[in-house]
């Protein structure tokens, strides 16, 4: 695995700079390719960055590439301006640490720090001026993103309340078009019943989280998996479709089966050594 997502990483990023001239040609240079959105970019440069985060310190050859590489990727997290990527991203990291035990939390922690420091030393301040520059365009009565999904929350919401129970709608009816929230989509297209099976999915898939990263012993595939879960659930409050968001499904679907898998092969081996 860990080859694989060196050479995706490093695809990615030759990708990006074969394209460099036209990264900042629009949106106030805020990155951007044709066939590739600024959202999706920040989304997928941020998903190497916790992949770099979680070898770090393992070797040291891991470690040298995750200096050499993630300030690269911060970089594209940050000027691709997707205020979704900096906040899933990030939530998806506090969370990971904050479930992590005793000495491994420290270092995780120490680990974000010397990370943060190297990033200061290398670009100054100026990126954390451009997150937080962005961050303060959250605003409903300023931002037209933040005030059409404000609208399309309610109007799911209202939707779900006139059929609460079954549910009734594909899309929001005021804009004809997904509301933004995977959680509020389900309520409002298959009400509380027909969502019971997505919460005990739901619910499933974050006791699997909470036990893949609490274990310790689980594989590299599996924490990373867990962790880009958790940045999908938060994502998906605030961007998304329930029936378009393939990587929440897989990515859920893979840390539950990598919990109940391996809770499976431990009764088995249980088993064998009291036969034997």
């Amino acid at each position: 695995m860990i080859l694989v997502m060196n050479a995706l990483c490093v695809i990615f990023l030759i990708g990006l700079y074969l394209n460099r001239d036209v990264l900042f040609a629009a949106q106030g240079e805020r990155m951007s390719i044709d066939k590739i959105n600024p959202i999706a970019m920040g989304h997928t440069a941020f998903a190497f960055l916790i992949y770099l985060f979680l070898v770090l310190g393992k070797t040291r050859k891991l470690t040298i590439q995750a200096i050499i590489l993630g300030p690269m990727l911060l970089m594209v997290v940050v000027f691709s301006k997707s205020r979704g990527a900096y906040i899933a991203g990030a939530g998806s990291l506090l969370v990971y640490i904050l479930l992590l035990k005793g000495s491994k939390r420290v270092f995780a922690v120490l680990g974000a720090l010397f990370v943060a420091m190297a990033i200061l030393a290398t670009s100054g301040v100026e990126l954390i001026d451009v997150v937080i520059a962005r961050l303060q365009t959250i605003n409903v009565d300023a931002d037209q993103s933040t005030m059409v999904r404000s609208q399309l929350f309610a109007g799911a919401w209202g939707q779900f309340l006139e059929n609460p129970v079954f549910g009734r709608y594909a899309v929001e009816m005021q804009f004809n078009f997904y509301p933004h929230n995977i959680y509020l989509e389900s309520l409002m297209a298959m009400g509380a019943l027909g969502s019971l099976p997505f919460a005990a999915h739901i619910l499933l898939a974050l006791r699997s989280t909470v036990g893949i990263i609490r274990s310790g012993k689980f594989p590299l595939a599996a924490v990373l998996t867990a962790v880009l879960f958790i940045r999908e659930a938060i994502a998906g409050m605030a961007s998304g479709s329930l029936w378009g968001n393939s990587v929440f499904w897989v990515t859920s679907a893979l840390t539950i089966s990598f919990w109940y898998g391996y809770q499976g092969f431990l009764a088995k081996a249980r088993n064998a050594e009291i036969r034997a």
